[in-house]
């Protein structure tokens, strides 16, 4: 057992089921007085989907063993928010970050609340910044066509 695991964290391949179901990954080899998890899919964690499920299916009249199921889908619609690294250096961020942290101790309990803050403020940072962006190239371009109206006699011959 030992050397399957040591195998396993050298090729970094996790227990995709366990992974996805924790302590509540059915059993997959059942007989009438006990049962065990002996049928596994094995992956790198990076190629399971943030939206992957698993599950088993009973076994039938053939074998004894249930299927493992491991169902890798990819979220259809919008994709999911990524943060733009770039944010994190903004000293207004990294403000709000120290400020959060050293108004309530972060825990096991209260992490997920905080990224989740987090991730509101940088998602409102990033929105903004894109606001700005755009305002930015509409100013520029509005100065640029004033311009060049001052400088061109007839400004219907302006081309765009």
């Amino acid at each position: 057992m030992v050397l399957i695991r040591d195998t396993l964290n050298k090729l970094d391949l996790v227990d995709t089921h366990k992974e996805l179901k924790g302590n509540n990954a059915e059993h997959t080899h059942i007989r009438p007085n006990s049962s065990y998890r002996l049928d596994y899919i094995f992956a790198p964690p990076s190629l399971l989907s943030p939206h992957a499920s698993a599950h088993v299916i009973p076994p039938g009249t053939v074998s004894e063993h249930s299927l493992v199921v491991l169902d890798n889908k990819k979220r259809t619609g919008r994709p999911r928010w990524r943060m733009n690294v770039e944010h994190a250096k903004d000293q207004t961020m990294k403000d709000m970050i120290e400020d959060s942290v050293s108004h309530a101790e972060a825990t096991t309990g209260n992490w997920d609340a905080f990224k989740a803050s987090w991730t509101d403020s940088f998602k409102k940072h990033g929105m903004e910044q894109q606001r700005k962006s755009k305002d930015s190239v509409t100013n520029l371009t509005n100065w640029l066509a004033n311009l060049m109206r001052k400088q061109t006699p007839n400004p219907g011959k302006i081309r765009r």
